[in-house]
């Protein structure tokens, strides 16, 4: 792996060889990272997050499907939403927790733009085609870095996307921040702060 600098971050990762594919499991925990990511045609092992990236994100406009595997196992659907996200079934990057993350294992697919619902839609329709089961549920990436532990869309199988009970419970703080982030958008392009 070499180490280098990711594109759109503040931040230095660990690069994998595209053929060479690593699963999330087998990132060492000597490096002390959370995720394994693919994004940019590339394998990426993340190191630390800084305080620029941080104050960055918040104006971000993505937004991510997070997975929850049976049993923890990221491993078993890495491969799969690794391909389709190189052939651009799913579109921007996908990241997973790897065995030095404490907590739940999980994996995230990430959409462009959270309020472009029929995108949103397309990219979790693409995951129930590739036999992704459980519940599914969406979310803002500017919520995770201001600590909201809620979703926005969620979904059983075999169900339609519909509002989270969780959602309900933020909407004002929602609604301002989509507000703020809309003049964001207009005045400097749609995705001028997407960044991981």
């Amino acid at each position: 792996m070499a180490y280098i600098h990711k594109p759109n971050s503040h931040n230095w990762y660990y690069c994998v060889e595209a053929d060479n594919p690593i699963l999330p499991s087998q990132v060492p925990d000597e490096l002390r990272c959370n995720w394994l990511s693919y994004s940019v045609g590339k394998l990426w092992v993340e190191t630390y997050k800084s305080a620029e990236d941080y104050a960055g994100l918040m104006e971000t406009t993505v937004g991510k499907w997070t997975i929850f595997p049976e049993g923890g196992n990221v491993d078993g659907l890495w491969p799969k939403l690794l391909g389709a996200t190189a052939t651009g079934i799913l579109e921007v990057e996908i990241k997973a927790s790897t065995s030095y993350r404490k907590g739940k294992k999980l994996i995230c697919v990430y959409t462009y733009d959270e309020l472009d619902k029929e995108d949103t839609d397309r990219v979790y329709d693409a995951l129930r085609a590739l036999n992704i089961g459980g519940w599914l549920s969406y979310k803002a990436d500017w919520m995770t870095y201001m600590g909201i532990h809620a979703s926005t869309w969620t979904a059983a199988p075999g169900e339609r996307p519909r509002r989270s009970k969780s959602y309900w419970n933020y909407k004002e703080l929602i609604d301002r921040h989509n507000a703020r982030r809309n003049v964001i958008v207009d005045e400097f392009g749609r995705h001028h702060s997407l960044q991981f």
